[in-house]
């Protein structure tokens, strides 16, 4: 009756990972400047997470006389991630759940036709039910 695969709904073998720099740089014998930018865009084999993050760099140095010289440079990184945030026991690790779920457990919940049940979102719903083996309700 069901004709699911418990790794395949978790996971993304196509995850994509992206990432861009940009720099540039220039100056004179007495003024040298600096600048760089970058962007990380990388989805999770876990289908359900993901990371990013944005960088940046200014540095600037002077020397207006031989005997003196300064500088500054300021730093900056954002980052915003979804991931599993479990961590110890195998029950919480959802790829060892999927890798033993037996195929007689659905993946979502059904009716007794064997169509998916939705949620008012039109979107199938996760069967967590009540009768799975131990440790495979995570």
């Amino acid at each position: 009756m069901y004709n699911e695969n418990w790794l395949d709904e978790v996971s993304d073998d196509a995850a994509l990972r992206q990432e861009y720099q940009v720099s540039i740089s220039g100056g004179n014998k007495i003024n040298r400047g600096s600048m760089s930018l970058s962007y990380l865009d990388e989805q999770g084999t876990l289908k359900s997470t993901n990371f990013k993050r944005y960088t940046g760099r200014v540095s600037y140095d002077t020397t207006p006389k031989h005997w003196f010289r300064g500088g500054m440079n300021a730093n900056f990184a954002h980052t915003q991630s979804n991931s599993n945030r479990y961590t110890g026991s195998s029950a919480s690790n959802v790829f060892y759940s999927a890798q033993l779920m037996a195929p007689i457990y659905p993946v979502y919940m059904k009716d007794a036709a064997g169509n998916n049940i939705l949620n008012a979102s039109n979107q199938k719903q996760f069967d967590y039910g009540p009768h799975r083996p131990q440790d495979t309700n995570s």
